[in-house]
């Protein structure tokens, strides 16, 4: 009998001991991967968290070979700064003891609460000492997060009182070096500058406070009129979106939350009560704020709202020197330009960096306020222009270049202090651009995170605006969380939040009224409630309370006046095809690219407005009358081309004055021979208002034989920022100032300027040559030489003026060869009215005085030569000189 064996179907003892063995080592090499990853994770947490802001902050550096380098470099640095011959300003800061102890709470405060939240009287009283002058001021702690408060180098918000002025500002910042990564902020600003952005200035002086040396603080000028004046721009509106809330919202939670949004912020100005003190800044004001929360609530293209070049331009170097701090919407800064009522970015607290770790794509999409910008298709395309342009002039060295020198002069006071700082390291950004270069608008987007608890006590979540409509007043409510909130009582207020006794009447809807949520960082819904005013009229403010789903407490909140959304820009535009509509005496030339007209009288309806790089011509004998209020808005050339006996005449149809000609911007130049403008009272639109009744703005300008007559508005002719030659112009009979020149270049010869209200011959940051004019019967200055102007004069003959030539707030004038008759004050002057530009000087050489108050005067610090012989100062109040009548402000 065979017998057949068979295998159990069980393993065998070693082979489970096998099996086992194996597990074991597949769980052990489990936990040593895990193991290692969470140690490598931890290690390049610690690296990137805390190895790499020290280095940062020792060095400059951000790599340990990097660090090690400049360690070792830091003995040259240190004798090289010594040696150098640049100095280093310094500056002494003196607070009493009372005053020194309420920012010392001030900044106990901010370490509890993780963050600094300002207040209005936070500001303490000090004294600043600089070059042997002692200047009061105003100062307060300032910074957001507390890195600007963890040494003895505080940062302070300065403001200095009255008139006078430090380093030419009257509002800056000083902060420690490193809050900006040393040298960095500096560069970046001055690129933008050489890009034509406005930004701050940033330089480095060493500090004491109440004797005690803190070393060296970097000086931020802040904003005001000086950081506009100093790069060509006139006084004008700059604003901000609030961060308040935002900052609220991290003391009390922790974490902004739903507050990181631009769309529930308010706008805001910097310098209100000195904006409110001006008609024309409130005006400006008014439209500025109306035409950003337009293109917040998506009612207006970023296009209408912002100078595109210029935002494409910052926010494509904000790309090339990985700045996104910069484009962050608690940090964008805009100034409302109001020559072609735009709103331009100001560089601000850029932080740029050289760290890549973990960055990809666009920094500009980081924000949410860029990303916004860059759905705009003319801002988009701009800016894919401007990028690989930037980019390259990284890549190839250029930029580098450009600012080697500077750099040098701010290592030189750096090294003082920190002597193992290191230079900034291109490589990196030069890795980063590099892609860049190839970017396109086709292209583009390959080139692309809440709430907390339930019970947490938010700050005010609702934003609400008192808003004047056809059909009467209105609150306008917006809700800033993504949860539902109910309004459940509206009462008039009185200024201290909260309930009220006397109920707000409402139109067409009853409370409780229902606020939708917003998504985060999504743009909200925005519901209004009309209501019934009182006989008085609408109120400031109106007070109100919120609820929050899910939540028991009350949150009280104010609705206060707001400006309304504007729904397009002042200035008019249209189409060739719209202007030849309008317009039936017009015909266009294709050949020569303009408009013209045929000789004759001619009555223009509404505003002749001409579209980009189209030219007007007009010739002998044409005649445009034109109704009140309007005149030319031309983006091209104005080709006015009379004769003797048959000029160009443009004037009104009645007695109320027409506008007056404005020319935006052309690369063509204008021409205008033997042509009258008669009686024109100047642009003053809704949100848009012109000093000139004739305005050129970068635009080459040649007039001559020309007679401007009865203007009624500031300047009869005011020139911006052009290139022009005046030759025989006549500017008579005009309420103010006849010829205006602001950051100009050029030239007036022959001509006369008589019976003028103001100025004859105003000139500010320009280079000008006048010759064989006479200017007569003028109130105020016959010629006015100012912020650092240069102006050179000969033949003039001056009758009966209020004052001669002036040279004033760091200008410089010649005169020679002139008459002087019958001036009241003084024949030529010299003096210091803006302290932030200096003082001026002014050379005289044969000139002829007959029946002059003065011949000469200079303030002390100025200086005045006469025919070789420089004449004594004295101590001048100059605004006693203007309040007596001899000048105007």
């Amino acid at each position: 009998m065979k017998i057949s064996s068979t295998r159990s179907s069980e393993p065998s003892p070693r082979a489970t001991r096998r099996l086992g063995h194996k597990r074991l080592w597949l769980v052990l090499g489990a936990l040593a991967l895990a193991g290692w990853s969470a140690a490598a994770f931890a290690a390049g947490v610690g690296y990137f968290k805390v190895i790499v802001p020290e280095l940062q902050d020792f060095t400059g550096a951000l790599t340990p070979g990097r660090a090690l380098r400049s360690i070792a470099r830091s003995p040259a640095n240190w004798v090289r700064a010594m040696t150098s011959d640049a100095e280093t300003a310094h500056l002494d800061i003196d607070l009493k003891f009372k005053d020194l102890r309420k920012l010392q709470e001030k900044r106990a405060e901010a370490f509890r609460m993780d963050a600094l939240i300002a207040e209005p009287d936070d500001f303490v009283s000090a004294v600043m000492r600089h070059n042997g002058r002692s200047v009061k001021v105003k100062l307060r702690l300032k910074g957001d997060q507390t890195d600007h408060l963890d040494t003895d180098k505080w940062s302070f918000r300065v403001h200095v009182k009255s008139d006078d002025h430090v380093f030419g500002m009257r509002r800056f910042s000083l902060q420690a070096p490193k809050t900006r990564h040393f040298q960095l902020e500096a560069m970046f600003h001055a690129y933008l500058r050489s890009q034509g952005i406005l930004a701050p200035r940033y330089f480095f002086v060493d500090v004491s406070v109440n004797g005690k040396d803190i070393g060296l603080m970097a000086v931020e000028e802040h904003f005001s009129k000086e950081l506009l004046e100093s790069q060509g721009r006139r006084e004008g509106v700059m604003l901000k979106f609030d961060e308040s809330r935002f900052w609220d919202s991290v003391a009390q939670t922790g974490q902004a939350g739903p507050y990181n949004n631009f769309n529930v912020a308010m706008i805001q100005p910097f310098q209100l009560s000195l904006v409110q003190s001006s008609p024309r800044l409130s005006k400006e004001l008014d439209y500025a704020v109306g035409l950003l929360r337009a293109f917040v609530r998506g009612e207006l293209p970023a296009d209408a709202v912002f100078d595109v070049d210029l935002m494409a331009r910052f926010m494509a170097a904000a790309e090339v020197w990985r700045a996104p701090h910069a484009l962050q919407w608690i940090n964008v800064r805009f100034y409302y330009n109001p020559l072609i009522a735009r709103l331009e970015p100001i560089g601000y607290d850029a932080k740029p960096s050289t760290y890549t770790c973990c960055a990809f794509g666009l920094v500009s999409l980081e924000s949410n306020f860029g990303g916004r910008l860059l759905q705009d298709p003319a801002i988009r395309a701009a800016f894919a222009r401007e990028l690989p342009r930037m980019a390259r002039d990284m890549v190839d060295g250029a930029i580098e270049g450009q600012l080697a020198d500077f750099e040098e002069h701010l290592m030189n006071a750096l090294h003082h202090e920190f002597p193992m700082l290191s230079r900034f390291d291109y490589d990196y950004l030069r890795a980063h651009s590099e892609p860049l270069i190839g970017m396109d608008d086709e292209n583009f987007d390959h080139f692309n995170p809440m709430m907390g608890r339930a019970d947490l006590d938010l700050p005010t979540p609702v934003l609400a605006y008192i808003q004047e409509g056809d059909d009467g007043p209105y609150l306008e409510l917006t809700n800033a969380l993504p949860i539902e909130v109910s309004v459940t009582e509206l009462s008039l207020g009185n200024g201290n939040g909260g309930g009220g006794s006397h109920p707000l009447r409402l139109r067409r809807a009853s409370l409780p009224v229902s606020i939708p949520p917003t998504a985060y960082q999504g743009a909200p819904v925005y519901v209004r409630i009309p209501y019934q005013p009182d006989a008085g009229g609408m109120p400031e403010e109106i007070q109100g309370v919120a609820r929050v789903r899910g939540q028991d407490r009350a949150y009280p909140f104010v609705a206060s006046r707001y400006s309304a959304p504007v729904h397009g820009n002042p200035l008019p535009s249209a189409t060739l095809e719209e202007v030849l509509d309008r317009h039936d005496f017009l015909s266009w030339n294709p050949a020569a690219g303009w408009l013209e007209a045929d000789a004759g009288v001619h009555a223009v309806d509404g505003f002749l407005v001409l579209p980009p790089d189209v030219g007007l011509h007009l010739g002998p004998g044409t005649t445009l009358r034109f109704e009140a209020g309007r005149g030319i808005i031309a983006r091209g050339p104005l080709r006015f081309e009379g004769r003797e006996g048959a000029p160009v005449v443009l004037e009104g149809r009645g007695k109320t004055p027409w506008a007056g000609v404005f020319v935006l911007e052309s690369e063509s130049p204008s021409e205008w021979a033997h042509v009258e403008i008669r009686d024109p009272g100047g642009f003053d639109l809704p949100g848009f208002t012109l000093t000139g009744s004739v305005t050129f703005r970068k635009n080459e300008v040649s007039i001559r034989d020309s007679h401007l007559t009865g203007n009624r508005a500031e300047d009869a002719l005011n020139i911006v920022r052009s290139k022009f030659s005046l030759r025989n112009v006549a500017i008579s009979r005009t309420s103010s100032d006849a010829f205006d020149g602001d950051f100009v270049q050029g030239m007036i010869e022959g001509g006369e300027i008589h019976h003028i209200g103001g100025d004859g011959i105003d000139v500010s940051g320009s280079e000008v040559e006048v010759s064989g004019v006479l200017l007569a019967d003028i109130r105020d200055k016959a010629v006015s030489i100012g912020e650092k102007s240069r102006l050179e004069a000969r033949g003039l003959r001056i009758e009966r003026v209020g004052t001669g030539v002036v040279s004033k707030d760091g200008s410089h004038g010649i005169v020679s060869d002139s008459t002087f008759t019958d001036v009241a004050h003084a024949a030529v002057m010299a003096y210091t009215k803006k302290p932030e530009y200096g003082p001026a000087s002014l050379v005289a050489e044969g000139l002829v005085v007959d029946g002059v108050g003065r011949v000469a005067v200079a303030q002390s610090g100025s200086r005045v030569v006469v025919d070789g012989s420089e004449i004594d100062t004295e101590a001048i109040d100059i605004d006693a000189l203007y309040s007596d009548g001899y000048m105007r402000k």
